[in-house]
């Protein structure tokens, strides 16, 4: 092939190839300019995140409008991690700017993301400090969850819930051993009794798979059936509340449900003892809302897990 060959099958400056595939597109019957705006849309408008601002195009997002997406409960930095690094924030403000930032501006916008009022709270330095942007942060929902957790564990201790009498447990666990075939043992039995006469308003039972934890729980469902007690659990999945329920006969279900019910209004309304499964497993948010309706229809939490297994999907550690 010689060289003016090659030329001349490169050579399209005469021809006006866009215009050929336009009559093309539209002789088949597409609207090429809908084409072209699905394909690359213009900015949002003054509805949308990001807005044209005059002649110079789309605008970066306000540090306001950044800390807003990225520290974003369902979403953000803390949907699935308590803490997260400077590294991690320069990241997710980079993606948040949805028309590019400057290198050089990245560094200085996400310092402003951090100092908008309500969300992060800079955490005390771990490990090397040798790398840079190794600072870690949380958000302040992440600490007010934990506060809650531990404020309601603090002040409902002893405060008469769903308490029963010395004798009233003895007849319980009697009940509960002859209809089981077999005798709890006597750290069982301790459980037991403490679950039910003590009166404290949030309780946990921690014990390893396999350790009989859900036969206690039957055990003191008798003890809370003799006295006209209403009891209900909850669990992180249907399965899980399904096996509860099975196994030792309290009427359960998800974590989300029960969630969705306080957000409704009902909440725990006439529900006088509620068994949380597996509740390492229940997120830091979602335990703190729980005990604090709790709390206000003056209901008895049971935590029952073992910080060991698998932990929760989102930011954990309240139950632990």
């Amino acid at each position: 092939m010689s060289a003016e060959t090659r030329h001349a099958k490169h050579d399209t400056g005469r021809l006006d190839l866009r215009d050929g595939w336009r009559r093309r597109a539209e002789e088949l019957g597409y609207d090429v300019d809908e084409l072209i705006r699905a394909a690359a849309p213009e900015p949002p408008g003054p509805d949308g995140g990001l807005r044209a601002d005059g002649p110079q195009g789309p605008r970066t997002p306000s540090p306001e409008e950044i800390a807003q997406e990225v520290f974003d409960p369902r979403h953000g930095l803390t949907a699935f991690d308590k803490e997260f690094s400077t590294a991690q924030l320069l990241a997710r403000v980079a993606d948040a700017c949805r028309y590019g930032v400057r290198s050089e501006e990245l560094e200085d916008l996400a310092l402003r993301v951090l100092g908008v009022q309500g969300y992060a709270k800079a955490l005390p330095p771990r490990g090397s400090q040798l790398m840079e942007h190794t600072e870690r942060y949380t958000t302040l929902d992440i600490l007010r969850a934990e506060r809650t957790i531990v404020d309601q564990a603090r002040n409902r201790y002893a405060d008469g819930s769903a308490r029963l009498s010395a004798d009233q447990a003895a007849a319980a666990l009697s009940v509960f051993e002859v209809s089981a075939g077999f005798t709890l043992g006597g750290e069982q039995r301790r459980v037991v009794e403490r679950l039910l006469t003590a009166g404290h308003g949030v309780d946990a039972v921690i014990g390893v798979a396999g350790s009989g934890k859900t036969s206690l729980m039957e055990a003191c469902r008798v003890g809370w059936d003799g006295v006209g007690l209403t009891y209900a659990g909850a669990s992180l999945s249907a399965v899980a509340a399904q096996n509860l329920y099975e196994g030792s006969g309290i009427p359960s279900r998800t974590v989300a449900a029960w969630l969705q019910r306080i957000h409704g209004g009902d909440g725990l309304t006439g529900i006088d003892v509620l068994v949380l499964d597996e509740a390492v497993m229940t997120d830091d948010r979602s335990l703190a809302v729980l005990l604090t309706e709790a709390a206000r229809t003056g209901t008895k939490v049971i935590g029952i897990g073992d910080p060991q297994q698998l932990q929760a999907i989102g930011p954990g550690g309240g139950f632990a």
